[in-house]
């Protein structure tokens, strides 16, 4: 069984899956969206950051995983973030970020795959 939210709810709940909208940087307000789909810390979590992190000043994505380690003692993190700013995908992620205050935060080790 699947529940379908309004586009004003932001959510969407099954049996096993639970999509919650929240401002990552507020962390009190992830809680609650957590809370809202029974999440549990102590239980195993799959955390996936997937072109997120980069997108937030520094010290909101440090706090954001902070927040997880601090809270999830058998949780697994997965942080994917683009790789290569030389691709169509990589160039337009960097056009997005030079309008974001937080751009010269990044680095890259090498602008070639290391595959």
């Amino acid at each position: 069984h699947c529940t379908y939210p309004t586009p004003a709810q932001g959510a969407l709940h099954s049996g096993g899956y639970h999509v919650v909208p929240c401002d990552l940087r507020d962390l009190a307000a992830l809680e609650g969206a957590l809370s809202s789909a029974s999440w549990d810390p102590l239980a195993p979590t799959y955390v996936l950051c997937v072109c997120v992190l980069v997108y937030m000043e520094p010290e909101h994505s440090a706090a954001l995983v902070r927040w997880f380690g601090e809270r999830c003692p058998r949780a697994v993190g997965v942080v994917y973030e683009q790789i290569n700013p030389d691709d169509a995908f990589g160039r337009q992620m960097v056009l997005n970020l030079q309008v974001r205050a937080g751009f010269h935060h990044l680095f890259w080790a090498s602008s070639k795959p290391i595959w």
